[in-house]
């Protein structure tokens, strides 16, 4: 008889044991414990430790091997001229390409050290590969966190004399550097890389890890050396290293404060705490009162919504198997005579599951058809989300953008609101699911699908979390800020102005300049968020100023008795990068599991 599977054999004692039949002594609770725990030494085994504690056995100093010394389980480094250990013991053959790399690291007042990978034999001077500064308190500008010479950082996140951990990613021409674990460097290594003269050989390839010590007044050390070899392909690569597992919270925590530089600020903008009337919200049900008032200007101002689609017909085109979810191409009505195609993605499992809602504009990037950094509809489900991704691909291709109701030439709903009202008719479809979870649906997008999901938050109350990425969080003059554009806030009869910056000879027409004249901004939509969690992903058009606003939906909070509700990252460019992403599938993850 042929032998069966381990994973068949496994399925089949988790049935047979659950109320252990056999008499064997086993439950299935006990089972389970053993399933696990084995699941948790695999990925243990994953890690390979590069330092035992007690000798340098497996590690070279090519000179000067009097300035390494292990002591109290940990590798001593200093007191003599320049020099480096390096690991050539036999994990990997000592010759590492795409990895992660954790280490801790403490340093005494004033030292210098190194953390170097992709290098070779050498003396002196770095000449091969990259090297990860330490340096919290020592004369060079270039602090721990810094990846030397090519981004380099002047203040250090961390102290001396205290333990840290360096946790270093190395994936095809993607270099990623966390202090405990706070991004410091998230760098991509162009073609051809420029490099300062005598620094040429600092770019990618393959090679050592070693540790540097410095000088004679410097003493740092270095324990715990433990490395996980990553795929060759840097898309399995990054994946591996962006699925963290365990409590999302710890990573999360550090954006939903603003820095110090913002706490109590509340910039220019007219509370959403203030009536009409000029009277103040003291309380809860103050702010009931008061959020009713807000959604009924609104209303006036946007206009009335069409009758929600409750009760959606969805007719699936074509179903696809794609990793671990069913991939459904689906067709179901979105506005009162408008149809859409979108993709679900149905991940393995039983029971319900949280899900999330993502709208760009078209359907095919949040699902990792086309275009990068901007799939979360499918990293989600990936990590079991249900997920719905949905865009207006006609609307695109036409450059109107945007959902026009009843017609484009007789808007009677400002149209960025009816892009909401189509959002709130596509959660009917995923809240239909015998799958979802209704009180577990989230909304996320970018830039275009930022705005929308940032509308369609703010104006329908079932969206349980709500996550944005730059999309411009206030009005601005800014080009990508531009919410006066007639697909927008800023309808009016055709011909449309043409599109740009507002000018004297190209003004802005229709709602927006009234909204403007009014003295209103965004804050006071967002105050309908609260108390539900709302994360910006801020980049180019939503820096940290912003929280000068957002300030104003923390204070909402506090009345209601809500903590860490309001959180922002920040980056330099527009577009998403794998760690601003990383954060927006953490908060779903604490907010909707």
């Amino acid at each position: 008889m042929a032998k069966l599977s381990s994973p068949f054999v496994v399925v089949l004692a988790l049935v047979l044991l659950s109320e252990d039949p056999l008499g064997l002594g086993t439950t299935l609770r006990q089972l389970q414990a053993q399933v696990k725990l084995q699941a948790m030494q695999k990925g243990d085994e994953e890690w390979k430790s590069l330092f035992d504690g007690k000798s340098l056995e497996g590690w070279d100093a090519e000179d000067h091997g009097e300035c390494f010394k292990v002591q109290d389980g940990a590798i001593v480094a200093g007191g003599g001229p320049l020099a480096r250990l390096s690991y050539i013991g036999p994990v990997n053959k000592h010759d590492f390409k795409n990895f992660e790399l954790k280490i801790e690291v403490m340093t005494k007042p004033g030292s210098n050290g190194g953390v170097f990978f992709h290098t070779g034999p050498q003396s002196k001077f770095l000449k091969k590969g990259y090297e990860a500064q330490v340096c919290n308190s020592c004369g060079d500008k270039r602090k721990t966190g810094s990846l030397l010479v090519v981004e380099d950082h002047d203040t250090s996140p961390v102290k001396d004399d205290e333990w840290f951990e360096y946790h270093i990613l190395v994936s095809g021409k993607r270099i990623v550097l966390k202090v405990n674990g706070k991004t410091t460097v998230n760098y991509t290594e162009p073609e051809n890389p420029k490099r300062p003269e005598s620094w040429e050989g600092r770019v990618l390839s393959h090679g050592l890890i070693a540790v540097q010590a410095h000088d004679p007044d410097s003493t740092v050390y270095y324990r715990k050396i433990r490395v996980k070899v990553l795929s060759d392909t840097p898309a399995a690569a990054d994946t591996e290293f962006s699925l963290q597992k365990g409590n999302p919270w710890p990573r999360l925590e550090q954006y939903f404060s603003p820095p110090n530089d913002f706490k109590g600020k509340f910039g220019n903008f007219k509370s959403p705490l203030q009536f009409a009337d000029g009277t103040i919200v003291r309380t809860a049900t103050d702010w009931q009162r008061r959020r009713n008032e807000i959604r009924k200007e609104w209303t006036e101002l946007l206009g009335t919504w069409p009758a929600l689609i409750a009760k959606p017909r969805v007719e699936v085109l074509e179903s696809i198997r794609r990793d671990n979810f069913m991939q459904h191409r689906i067709r179901f009505q979105w506005t009162p005579r408008e149809f859409t195609t979108g993709y679900l993605l149905i991940p393995d499992g039983e029971g319900k599951r949280p899900a999330v809602l993502t709208v760009y504009y078209e359907p095919e990037t949040a699902v990792g058809l086309k275009g990068e950094q901007r799939d979360f509809a499918y990293q989600l489900a990936r990590r079991g989300f249900v997920t719905l991704s949905i865009g207006t691909t006609e609307a695109t291709a036409a450059n109107t953008y945007s959902l026009y109701f009843p017609d484009i030439d007789n808007a009677q709903v400002q149209p960025l609101s009816m892009l909401a009202y189509a959002a709130a008719n596509a959660w009917h479809v995923l809240a239909s699911r015998p799958e979802v979870d209704a009180e577990r649906i989230g909304i996320v997008g970018h830039s275009f699908g930022g705005k929308w999901a940032l509308f369609a938050g703010c104006l329908f109350d079932r969206f349980a979390a709500v996550a944005v990425s730059d999309p411009g969080i206030m009005f601005d003059t800014d080009s990508n800020v531009n919410y006066w554009e007639p697909w927008y806030l800023g309808w009016h009869p055709r011909p449309w102005r043409a599109r740009g910056l507002i000018t004297p000879e190209n003004p802005a027409r229709g709602l927006y300049p009234k909204l403007l004249e009014q003295g209103r901004d965004l804050h006071e939509l967002q105050a309908l968020l609260a108390p539900r969690p709302f994360l910006v992903s801020g980049g180019a058009v939503d820096p940290l100023e912003r929280w000068k606003a957002l300030n104003h939906l923390i204070q909402i909070n506090e009345i209601l008795s809500q903590k860490n509700r309001v959180g922002m990252t920040n980056r330099p460019d527009h577009s998403p990068n794998p760690d601003s992403n990383g954060v927006i599938y953490a908060f779903f993850e604490h907010f909707l599991r």
